[in-house]
């Protein structure tokens, strides 16, 4: 099964691509399947299922984007999902730096994950029959690698508040409050679009990446628990090697519904709120309404919980059973450290660096449980 490739490849035909550009389909799928063998399917978050997501949920708020886009535009946002994670170690920024990685020396600390990442893109496309430009022309070629390399590098999380700042620096522009504002731009002035289109796409793949968090809650409480063990993975190494252990990593001092209500708060809500001031999509309103079910539901368990001194999910890695899907994860009972039922608001969630109709939103339930499947066969044995 090459869940990556078979989502690229459906999502480029849905959008006529293959006949309003010059992309040879067999050419996207030889493409796809070389950037799919380059994720690392031993990771339990960063692999090629995840990338899957990516890409699906990046069609999906195209799709909804009540703003005009070109064919490029969509293609290179597409590919710009594809191949965000590829090749992901497992590790972050932070521990590649701190290790003086290889990676870290030849990307000078700066956005290492994310340059490497494009670096796997871009050679991955001069493959004998993998060169997915191949039909372009020169300029429009540069045009492409552009908002793909700009897409990919807004997913580093450290420039995180720095966009969602952005986005609210643009709100006063979409939404004047005063009568006088209002005057001041005539009825019959032309419509246009008053974002950049680089702060469109940027806010699209950021949500996309972290598109579980408005998904049903049993298919993002099993994408959590997946991130989870990828994170004590990097802890266990951490403390094999006698280092200080990452925030969030460490399997023996996990709060985990806490640290969710942490994400979910400081990371996605933010980003997803900014959004929904400046941008139209049809149908946010629900999908901002997920999201804050999902934040509520983490608090009830947090209140709920009961204090134990064994923590089950710290010993036992989270793989959801393929017969039931999210759902097996969903029903685990987890025991969590209960000394307090606040979020630390100075933790290491608050980063200070830097038409469609109804049938959408069964398409977008759709594809969570099938990857969770897959990703359960991908972590198996490893």
């Amino acid at each position: 099964m090459f869940p990556l490739t078979s989502i690229f490849l459906t999502t480029l035909e849905s959008h006529n691509l293959f006949v309003e550009l010059p992309i040879r389909i067999e050419c996207a799928a030889e493409y796809g399947l070389e950037i799919e063998s380059r994720y690392q399917a031993k990771n339990p978050y960063h692999n090629a299922v995840h990338a899957a997501s990516v890409v699906w949920d990046i069609n999906f708020f195209l799709r909804h984007l009540q703003q005009p886009v070109t064919s490029l535009q969509i293609f290179s946002a597409l590919v710009a999902g594809a191949v965000h994670d590829v090749n992901h170690p497992g590790m972050n920024n932070a521990y590649l730096v701190n290790t003086n990685s290889p990676l870290a020396i030849k990307y000078s600390d700066d956005s290492v994950l994310e340059r490497m990442h494009l670096a796997e893109a871009f050679q991955a496309a001069t493959k004998e029959g993998c060169d997915i430009f191949e039909g372009f022309p020169k300029d429009v070629k540069r045009q492409s690698r552009q908002q793909i390399i700009k897409m990919v590098l807004a997913t580093d999380l450290s420039d995180h508040l720095k966009h969602v700042n952005r986005l609210k620096s643009k709100r006063y522009a979409v939404h004047p409050t005063s009568s006088s504002d209002l005057m001041a731009t005539p009825p019959s002035a032309p419509s246009v679009p008053i974002l950049p289109d680089d702060l469109v796409f940027h806010s699209i793949i950021m949500m996309a990446d972290l598109g579980h968090a408005m998904k049903s809650f049993d298919a993002h409480f099993a994408w959590s628990k997946l991130v989870t063990e990828e994170f004590f993975r990097q802890g266990d190494t951490e403390r094999q090697f006698g280092m200080p252990i990452s925030p969030l990593c460490d399997r023996f001092n996990c709060k985990f519904e806490k640290n969710q209500i942490g994400f979910l708060d400081f990371v996605v809500l933010p980003l997803y709120s900014a959004v929904s001031e400046v941008l139209v999509f049809e149908g946010f309103d629900s999908m901002l309404a997920r999201i804050q079910h999902n934040t509520a539901v983490w608090r009830q368990k947090v209140e709920h919980q009961t204090t134990t001194t064994t923590d089950s999910f710290a010993s036992e890695p989270p793989h959801p059973q393929p017969s039931d899907g999210a759902a097996a994860a969903a029903s685990e009972t987890n025991s969590r450290d209960a000394d307090s039922d606040e979020v630390d608001k100075s933790g290491p969630w608050v980063t200070t660096d830097s038409s469609r109709s109804n049938s959408s939103q069964a398409e977008e339930q759709q594809l969570p449980q099938v990857i969770t499947v897959v990703t359960y066969k991908q972590t198996q044995g490893h």
